[in-house]
């Protein structure tokens, strides 16, 4: 859940279309990143588009996000 700038004791849920905003404004033109995922996939596949918002969505309402999505890397050039 995210907190609102107004009142920072409240918390709305993210909607799918927030989700499905932030996933269609993402740059998926990138080389394979260190997950090996080829964000072109994602390109005119609406419903695999939808498939991964609703799952997004939950995990991020429900507070069920894998552990392994909260360890990031960082890798020095």
């Amino acid at each position: 859940m995210r907190i609102n700038t107004n009142n920072s004791n409240d918390v709305s849920p993210f909607t799918r279309e927030e989700v499905l905003e932030a996933m269609r404004s993402s740059n998926f033109n990138k080389g394979l990143g260190p997950d090996c995922f080829d964000g072109n996939v994602m390109k005119n596949n609406p419903q695999l588009q939808e498939k991964i918002a609703e799952e997004i969505t939950t995990a991020l309402n429900t507070g069920a996000i894998p552990d392994y999505l909260k360890v990031g890397r960082l890798i020095p050039l």
